[in-house]
């Protein structure tokens, strides 16, 4: 009789020691997924924090003047801010950008060239011969210009 009530107190023991460690666990599990909760809760505060502070500067600055606007962006150098793909898709906006782009390529090819190879490019065959390089490269550049302006 003792050794079956020891047997069933040892049992009995056993059987709570592993309620207590899977209750342990339990807390544990609690406890993390509190924390995740709380984390989460707050990142999504202050994404739409920053997405109702975006709005506002975007609603305020819809209400600036072109003219307001202009003289804030003359006052600081916004270019510098900016990463070579921001400039990219600024430049490929601006029609007047793309166009001093465009000649200043075409004028860094003619320079390449020699004078023979400028002169039988100009459609003017008059006193030619003594102009300077850089003077030939502008008188092609203004033909193609009248001819093709460069957009």
């Amino acid at each position: 009789m003792i050794k079956d009530s020891e047997f069933k107190e040892k049992d009995n023991d056993f059987i709570l020691r592993h309620f207590i460690l899977a209750g342990l666990f339990l807390l544990d599990a609690l406890i993390n997924i509190f924390r995740l909760t709380v984390t989460a809760t707050q990142s999504i505060k202050k994404s739409s924090k920053r997405n109702r502070q975006k709005l506002l500067n975007q609603a305020m600055l819809q209400n600036k003047s072109k003219k307001d606007l202009e003289k804030v962006l003359d006052e600081i150098n916004i270019l510098s801010n900016m990463n070579k793909d921001e400039l990219v898709t600024l430049v490929q906006t601006n029609e007047e950008a793309l166009g001093k782009i465009k000649l200043k390529d075409r004028k860094n090819e003619l320079m390449r060239m020699t004078n023979n190879q400028l002169r039988s490019l100009t459609n003017t065959k008059d006193k030619i011969y003594k102009l300077r390089k850089s003077e030939l490269v502008e008188l092609i550049l203004n033909d193609e210009n009248k001819n093709n302006p460069i957009n």
